[in-house]
């Protein structure tokens, strides 16, 4: 179920992977993601209005799985510039490894370090105190994405 965890041996496994979309507007893409990539797009049928699957993969690493889809432009009778919608994730683990992504490790580093500069500048601060403990607590969370970088296979 959406939201759970699975905890798979070490080496990993087979798992079956289904999933089901109904949206009242046609949507273009359905897609199955794994960690942020498409692993899998999902054919759609009543013209783009629905989507299912029911499919086996192996699994030999820790990670998260999501349903998604979309449109690329506005569908009437929404009011917005595009249809998007995401499942909550599923989280799989194999063994007790945890579920670790350098790239993504890598892209909230980055942000740290510009919420950092932008809050060194600000003047709006009401204490050199509050500053800097600020500023400490975006170190801290730094130093966490710098280390769970390095804990990728």
């Amino acid at each position: 179920m959406l939201g759970e965890e699975l905890h798979l041996p070490l080496q990993g496994v087979s798992i079956n992977l289904r999933g089901s979309m109904k949206c009242i507007v046609p949507v273009e893409k359905v897609e199955v993601l794994n960690n942020g990539r498409v692993i899998m797009t999902v054919p759609l049928s009543d013209a783009g209005r629905t989507a299912s699957f029911d499919q086996q993969i192996d699994v030999k690493r820790s990670g998260w799985y999501t349903l998604r889809a979309y449109t690329t432009r506005p569908v009437h009778p929404l009011d917005v510039n595009y249809a998007f919608a995401e499942t909550s994730p599923i989280y799989v683990y194999c063994g007790d490894r945890p579920i670790r992504s350098a790239e993504d490790a890598a892209y909230f580093v980055k942000w740290i370090d510009a919420i950092s500069r932008m809050a060194d500048s600000d003047t709006g601060w009401r204490s050199t105190k509050e500053k800097t403990h600020v500023l400490g607590q975006f170190e801290e969370a730094r130093q966490i994405y710098v280390e769970r970088g390095k804990e990728t296979d």
